[in-house]
């Protein structure tokens, strides 16, 4: 760690001080607290580092590993501020570029009853294809808050739960901001710093990144792809695979976030055809139109930051094997990876059960197992005289059924035989 910090410190480029102001003006906005404004002012200071990691916006937070996520930053990063001279801040990024509306527009919830239920967000058909923090928080919001109170109603902490999303939701005016201004909550006292990285100041920042994207931009999914056969050639399996003419960053257009698209001099964008000058005009005036795909997005990240170590579950750390090169390409350091914290939550209905047959929860990762040493642990299961009883039992109409056999064709008493022996 100390010679990856070391290199940090060298390669970074960026002046800090923007960076810092840029996230001052968007975290007052979000109402942040005092914890994580100190957390911005460290990050302005030359010898600061963060412990970053991310998720897609999702409902009410989304997935419980989001929220493990953001715990595994903040642990690590107090962590390392102990192991070694310098301070790190926690930072999580919102994905909020990313335009997958099925996979952030729902959330599940266990209810009074035990029972799991499923929350939507309603999507009006005109922001289809929209980056989701980009997409309007409407009266949807308020119809899911009120499906999760009537779901979590007598349960502890639901009203606070509920406050706590009105609130946010009131003052929200898109989904992503919603997401940001919930996770700000959930970890005001540990100075958390939520990253929307569709801010058009933050994209202005990252200008010339996505220059280098436009020289070559074939290289990123060149690189990925070459690297995937030679791990699949050694034996392993590669995590992604990408369109050889697929370029490393979406445009916006008309709202939506498209694809893009490079063959013989030409940017292909839906319907429409670019030139690289074109797109580099467009670059300087709206930065904002611009945002990374799942090779870039990474690299951004830590172009933007002077990133100590990255955060996530075992299969976003996959991805390194794939996309070292293509960080050495735009001369960004590469984090260190870090695995998430992972949990399972026990119900007290289950608990009980586990408790009544005395099993621990990690045995029932092999059930098959676990049943079975559960039934050789019982005495009266497990009697030797109780099987030979059952034996005998079997193997009674079988001894009646022996003679009768014989006389039909002898032939058969062997097959018969075998039969026993097997049973």
């Amino acid at each position: 760690m100390t010679e990856h910090l070391r290199e940090v410190r060298t390669r970074y480029q960026m002046r800090r001080e923007d960076v810092a102001a840029v996230l001052r003006r968007s975290h007052a906005r979000l109402g942040a607290s005092a914890a994580t404004i100190e957390n911005l002012d460290r990050l302005a200071q030359p010898t600061t580092f963060v412990v970053i990691g991310g998720q897609q916006p999702g409902l009410l937070t989304g997935p419980l590993y989001t929220v493990y996520k953001a715990i595994s930053i903040i642990r690590l990063a107090e962590a390392l501020r102990r192991q070694y001279p310098h301070e790190f801040v926690p930072l999580f990024w919102n994905a909020s570029d990313d335009h997958d509306w099925a996979e952030v527009n729902h959330a599940y919830v266990v209810d009074g009853a035990a029972r799991l239920q499923r929350l939507e967000y309603p999507l009006d058909p005109q922001f289809e294809g929209w980056s989701v923090g980009e997409i309007p928080l409407d009266r949807g919001a308020l119809a899911v808050i009120h499906r999760l109170s009537e779901a979590l109603a007598g349960q502890g902490f639901a009203d606070e739960v509920e406050v706590l999303l009105l609130e946010t939701a009131e003052v929200s005016s898109t989904f992503g901001e919603w997401f940001s201004r919930l996770m700000l909550m959930l970890f005001h006292r540990y100075g958390l710093i939520v990253v929307e990285p569709g801010l058009p100041d933050l994209k202005r920042l990252a200008i010339p990144l996505f220059e280098q994207a436009l020289e070559d931009p074939l290289v990123p999914s060149q690189l990925a792809n070459e690297t995937g056969d030679a791990l699949q050639d050694r034996g392993y399996q590669r995590q992604l695979h990408k369109d050889p003419t697929l370029c490393s960053f979406f445009l916006r257009e008309n709202g939506r976030r498209e694809t893009v698209h490079y063959g013989h001099g030409a940017f292909r964008v839906g319907s429409r055809t670019y030139t690289k000058a074109d797109l580099k005009l467009l670059l300087q005036d709206s930065p904002e139109r611009f945002s990374p795909n799942a090779l870039l997005r990474p690299v951004m990240s830590e172009f933007l930051f002077p990133t100590a170590a990255f955060v996530g579950g075992a299969g976003e750390l996959n991805y390194f094997a794939q996309t070292r090169r293509i960080y050495e390409y735009f001369d960004v350091p590469m984090p260190v990876p870090h695995l998430r914290l992972g949990c399972t939550l026990i119900e007290p209905a289950t608990s009980r059960i586990l408790d009544k047959y005395h099993l621990s929860p990690l045995s029932l990762r092999d059930p098959d197992h676990a049943l079975t040493e559960w039934i050789r642990a019982r005495a009266d299961i497990a009697s030797p005289a109780l099987w030979q009883e059952l034996r005998e039992q079997v193997y009674r109409p079988f001894s009646t059924l022996k003679g009768r056999i014989r006389a039909v064709d002898p032939t058969l008493e062997t097959s018969l035989e075998g039969t026993l022996k097997i049973t």
